[in-house]
């Protein structure tokens, strides 16, 4: 057993101490709470019913009991007594008749004094024509604290315990000792080193791949349509359109190329997202092809790449396009610090066994949607390092009643 599995045992066994006596103290407090509420709120009523006895015998002497309790009270930590012209409000209201309480009404006053808050209770006395007032209040105890203080105080004891024992052995103890407590990790942190450079050249290279995939597939539309034209121009006046593919598909070369880019290079602008986001849904809205937009807030100003989060968006509208007749693109601001895209569709939806492999770069489940639709796989791995880019994370599942949902939760406190 070396010595790493041993810290981790004294550890664990040092919260479970903790724990314990937390319980403990917790449970010791409660009941002491509970008798301490009780203790106060007889009090109150004993106070009362002083009075009480005292207007029913002296009348005449009502006043000087009054003033002698209020400065008795003064005295008595948690009690008070006072008088007023008008019923209080807040107040249980008991007339001089009522001796007692009933039981339901001393558990709700005894909860309420365990909850920190002032019980108040009021009787008219026509003596005085005055109405007096009976209140109590109860502080209870901060039970973590002393847990807290319990914690840090054994967790540092530990540290230098297990500080001295290092120090001292190690100078102390032979070398073969020493490594046969602690362990030899000369070899495991090389290992180490070496696993980590080939998964980060791993995901170098599928990177790269994924860029170039993804430069074909978003080229190959415009650049046909194009050429076409091209094969089709007779004047000047298609000379615009084929501009304004050429321009979409410089867009989408220059979008391609910032994706490859490492996040911190990835330049930002301030960008109000939620009216990009319904431009974009307007835009694939027709006939064959239903978006419902749906937004809790009506502007959102977000620092984005401009280009790469247009595309991450269409890729979502493409590929329930692709499954779908009709989706609903939906903002939603659930936390401060959160901001969340969702697009449901009314599609097959997808096996639930495939659901974990979708953002992987040229994953495709065509059977389970369609035989008819095509693509290379890329546009929901293209979604994913998007969201990653802007500091999200994307998450894909099966409706309870069919279709399918994409929806990207992205943290602005970044």
């Amino acid at each position: 057993m070396t010595i790493k599995k041993l810290f981790l045992i004294s550890l664990i066994l040092l919260i479970l101490e903790t724990g314990l006596f937390a319980t403990y103290n917790y449970l010791d407090l409660q009941d002491s709470g509970h008798k301490q509420s009780n203790s106060l709120l007889v009090s109150l009523l004993q106070l009362r019913l002083s009075l009480l006895f005292s207007a029913n015998k002296n009348p005449g002497d009502f006043n000087s009991q009054l003033s002698h309790l209020e400065v008795q009270t003064q005295n008595l930590s948690g009690l008070d007594v006072s008088q007023t012209d008008k019923a209080p409000d807040n107040a249980v209201i008991l007339s001089a008749d009522e001796i007692a309480m009933d039981t339901a009404l001393n558990q709700s006053l005894q909860s309420e004094l365990l909850q920190g808050k002032n019980i108040k209770i009021a009787t008219y006395f026509p003596q005085i024509k005055q109405w007096v007032i009976f209140t109590a209040h109860y502080n209870p105890s901060k039970n973590w604290r002393t847990s807290l203080m319990l914690l840090s105080t054994n967790l540092t004891l530990l540290l230098i315990v297990w500080i001295g024992f290092l120090f001292y052995y190690r100078y102390t103890l032979p070398k073969e000792v020493m490594n046969s407590i602690i362990g030899s990790s000369r070899y495991k942190r090389a290992d180490r080193i070496i696993s980590n450079l080939q998964q980060k050249i791993q995901s170098y290279f599928d990177e790269k791949n994924l860029m170039i995939y993804a430069l074909a597939h978003d080229i190959k539309t415009p650049l046909t349509e194009a050429i076409l034209r091209l094969e089709l121009l007779k004047n000047e006046e298609q000379a615009p359109l084929i501009r304004e593919n050429l321009e979409s598909i410089n867009n989408i070369v220059t979008s391609s190329l910032e994706y490859a880019k490492e996040p911190e290079q990835v330049k930002k602008i301030e960008v109000d997202v939620v009216s990009l986001i319904e431009s974009l849904a307007d835009r694939y809205q027709n006939n064959e092809f239903e978006v419902r937009f749906r937004t809790e807030i009506e502007h959102f100003e977000m620092q984005i790449e401009l280009e790469l989060f247009k595309r991450m968006i269409i890729n979502i509208l493409e590929n329930s396009k692709k499954y779908a007749s009709s989706c609903e693109l939906a903002i939603t601001h659930p936390k401060r610090k959160l901001f969340c895209i969702s697009c449901r569709d009314d599609g097959p939806g997808v096996p639930d066994k495939f659901l974990h492999l979708l953002s992987i770069p040229y994953f495709r489940v065509d059977q389970s949607r369609s035989s008819k639709t095509g693509g290379t796989g890329l546009g929901l791995a293209i979604v994913k390092k998007i969201a990653e880019i802007h500091h999200g994370s994307v998450h894909f599942a099966n409706l309870p009643g069919g279709g399918f949902e994409v929806s990207i939760e992205i943290d602005i406190s970044t």
